[in-house]
């Protein structure tokens, strides 16, 4: 296969090309070089991009998603951990999820549209690895998986958080009685009740309806005919403290996987839990009070590692373009990240301040 000559219909039938393997879309043979990869990569994308191609229409109303298909690649193809899953089993198609700005190539200018979001196989095989992940894994964690499909799913293809958790919120009620079940019988009925209350905090920031959890517990006793105590009333303390803590864990989690950490990702997991606790009537402004701290924290973190480049003019054009932005639109103000940095210095001891203030 040649990267010049990509198939003639290869952009035309978009939809048929996402379960292609990442060599196939590049135009590579199976086992190219990391150099071979970018090569191709910036071949391809020069050939296809709208201002190289004004006279095409289809295609530059396509190339949003022609970006995704080649950057996901490229990014896959290039990092150590994705490529060696990937030549592991190559014919399995795509084992990244892909977020754009991962790509220094992305133009936020050409969004791709999010393609539909086919629920078979994907529902019969969600529903499986969330069973084993309750069986495996503690209940907090299995939720802390649903909740990274429900938030990478949500960003890639065209549906909602809450339909990803739909199609599994069955088997965690089911576990959540089986666990209660067994502490009723294991501990005194004030531990089952304070654990009950606990795995029902944890399930309101993903979404999972409280009445349905309260409902479910209602008609649980332990051997001597005791109710569980479970709070009666939606407790926002608790549950911001819950959701700080969730936030923090995640940063905890992504920065122990060797550089896999995204803004994206991490705001758009935010958003899940922010979604969820104000349909319980916590306000958005509230909650991203309550985080503000750790977000801007991360911030400064990626601008320290920024500073390190010896391309200061490069580290601020990474800031200005992809760092506040994603910030913003989170949002937190531009202004108060810039308040965040007043006092930074690169190694040759200029203050980031003066340029971006």
């Amino acid at each position: 296969m040649n990267p010049d000559k990509p198939p003639e219909n290869m952009f035309e039938n978009i939809k048929s090309w996402e379960n292609k393997s990442f060599y196939e879309r590049l135009g590579l043979f199976y086992g190219a070089t990391k150099e071979e990869v970018i090569k191709a990569f910036k071949k391809l994308s020069k050939k296809y991009h709208p201002d190289l191609v004004s006279n095409n229409e289809a295609l530059k109303e396509n190339y949003g998603e022609i970006q995704k298909l080649l950057g996901e690649a490229k990014i896959v193809l290039t990092g150590n951990n994705g490529k060696s899953k990937f030549d592991d089993r190559p014919n399995e198609g795509p084992v990244y999820e892909y977020n754009p700005q991962d790509d220094p190539n992305y133009d936020p200018k050409y969004k791709h549209k999010k393609p539909e979001f086919k629920k078979e196989p994907f529902s019969t095989n969600f529903i499986k690895e969330t069973i084993e992940n309750f069986e495996f894994q503690t209940f907090e964690m299995a939720l802390r998986k649903i909740k990274d499909r429900m938030q990478g799913l949500s960003f890639l293809y065209d549906i909602s958080p809450e339909e990803i958790l739909a199609i599994v919120e069955e088997k965690i009620l089911e576990n959540f009685t089986k666990m209660t079940t067994k502490n009723l019988s294991a501990l005194s009925i004030e531990e089952a009740s304070a654990l009950a209350n606990k795995a029902i905090i944890q399930m309101s920031n993903i979404g999972i309806n409280r009445e349905k959890v309260i409902q479910v517990v209602s008609i649980l006793k332990n051997d001597e005919n005791q109710e569980l105590n479970i709070s009666k009333e939606f407790n926002v303390i608790e549950s911001i403290e819950y959701f700080i803590k969730s936030a923090t864990d995640y940063l905890n989690m992504e920065e122990n996987r060797a550089g896999l950490f995204t803004y994206p990702d991490f705001f758009n997991d935010l958003n899940v839990s922010i979604s969820a606790l104000e349909r319980q009537g916590v306000s958005r402004e509230k909650l991203l009070l309550s985080i503000e701290g750790i977000v801007i924290e991360k911030f400064l973190d990626t601008i320290k590692k920024n500073l390190r480049n010896d391309n200061f003019d490069f580290a601020l054009s990474e800031i200005r373009k992809y760092i506040i932005p994603q910030f913003e639109e989170f949002g937190i103000s531009e202004e108060k990240l810039k308040e965040s940095i007043i006092g930074l210095k690169n190694k040759a001891g200029q203050n980031l301040s003066d340029f971006l203030l």
